[in-house]
């Protein structure tokens, strides 16, 4: 590895380091850790990138803010069945949902998305659509969390 890349490595290594110690002070980051599946880094970005979660009174808003939201095309006979995401908003909250949601397949740790996306798979989804669910399912969950102050818990 070059000097340059190694030096950039660690400029990025110190600015994240910075940014979880200034989150570490927020409810919020407490609160997001309390999901399994979510560390410092992950509650560090999400909160960063939703920032006031009063800004979205209902869960669908922050889904929209997020670019989650379905592209509903109808038009004619076309009833627009076949929809996608529409992608129009924050790519870095998308991203970082859809890395949270792998990462937590991948665990095969038990949470509520770990035992979501598993039913949505069996009624024949693709892969990405199966993990989209799920994207859109852990942040209904993280705005509920926010919304009312509560930690993460089974029931």
């Amino acid at each position: 590895m070059s000097a340059r890349v190694k030096g950039i490595i660690d400029a990025s290594q110190r600015v994240m380091d910075s940014m979880i110690s200034k989150a570490e002070n927020l409810p919020e980051f407490a609160l997001l850790k309390t999901i399994p599946g979510i560390a410092d880094v992950t509650a560090t970005r999400l909160v960063a990138e939703i920032g006031d979660i009063n800004a979205y009174p209902k869960a669908d808003s922050l889904i929209a803010y997020a670019g989650l939201a379905p592209a509903v095309m109808q038009s004619g006979q076309m009833t627009g069945e076949h929809m996608y995401i529409t992608k129009k908003g924050n790519s870095h909250l998308r991203a970082t949902l859809y890395v949270a949601v792998i990462n937590m397949i991948m665990s095969k740790g038990e949470n509520m998305i770990t035992r979501y996306v598993p039913k949505k798979k069996n009624s024949g989804l693709s892969y990405k659509a199966v993990v989209i669910a799920g994207c859109s399912k852990l942040l209904r969950l993280i705005h509920a969390m926010l919304r009312n102050g509560v930690c993460y818990s089974e029931k």
